[in-house]
């Protein structure tokens, strides 16, 4: 019998963000006949889900910086392959090693890298030096789309063809018609760059509808104390959950001015 080759994913498939999802939709969706699978999970663990033939990690909040590199270091010693998307989490001194280790290492780009006039990764490493730096130590960089192949044009070499992303449609594929708009719904990180704040602002003149928000972040609280009664907070969901609440949903809203590969819309 051939031997299963070992996959580690460098995203925390517990917590909502495109990087994590696109690490549980691989996890989901790998041949477990052919695959075995590692991924992270962040702490607090209530309600994780469990995927059949996929073992976890766990990185804890409390202790975050030193349980996250023995996770990754634990992850990309074991595994044949690593898919380390999070280039803000995956510790520089793991990929280092992960050439004694023998692991092949790969990332995707999911965004503006080099242009400067909006959102870009040069600001969120910053400095063009220090994302360069970071990038030489991954020997497989993969652009998710030719338009961000074409516009990486700051240094750092990409494949020249795209990897691309996939969403698990039958989970969230919904078709109903709607009479009467009653549920707006916002799916994002709660930080500045989202602009949540306008979806909030706009709960102010329909007080008929329900503004439903999805996710968590730093200004959590802040907007709990300013959101009208319409605002309802739900946290972050799981698969099921967030397919559930979907269902229900009218309209999905979207603020943000600069997005890298939006997969929410999708």
């Amino acid at each position: 019998m051939k031997k299963r080759k070992k996959i580690f994913l460098g995203g925390y498939i517990n917590n909502i963000n495109a990087q994590n999802i696109n690490c549980k939709s691989i996890a989901l969706n790998l041949d477990k006949k052919k695959y075995n699978v590692k991924v992270l999970v962040l702490s607090p663990f209530n309600n994780l889900e469990k995927i059949v033939g996929v073992k976890v990690i766990k990185v804890f909040n409390l202790f975050y910086k030193l349980s996250n590199f023995f996770a990754f270091l634990i992850g990309v010693f074991w595994a044949n392959v690593a898919y380390v998307p999070k280039h803000h989490s995956t510790p520089k001194l793991v990929l280092k090693l992960s050439r004694y280790f023998g692991t092949k290492i790969f990332t995707t780009i999911e965004g503006n890298m080099c242009d400067i006039s909006r959102r870009n990764m040069i600001n969120s490493f910053g400095s063009i030096e220090k994302m360069k730096k970071y990038f030489c130590l991954i020997p497989n960089i993969y652009g998710i789309s030719s338009n961000i192949i074409s516009s990486s044009v700051c240094g750092i070499i990409l494949h020249k063809n795209p990897l691309f992303l996939g969403v698990e449609k039958d989970i969230f594929l919904h078709e109903k018609t709607i009479d009467v708009l009653k549920n707006i719904v916002f799916i994002g990180s709660l930080v500045k760059t989202k602009r949540i704040e306008e979806f909030l602002e706009l709960a102010k003149y329909f007080p008929q509808m329900r503004f439903n928000v999805v996710g968590s972040g730093i200004y959590l609280e802040e907007l709990k104390e300013s959101s009208t009664e319409n605002i309802i907070f739900h946290g972050e969901l799981n698969h099921s959950d967030m397919s559930t609440l979907l269902y229900n949903m009218d309209l999905h809203f979207l603020p943000s001015r600069s997005e890298g590969f939006p997969k929410v819309i999708l």
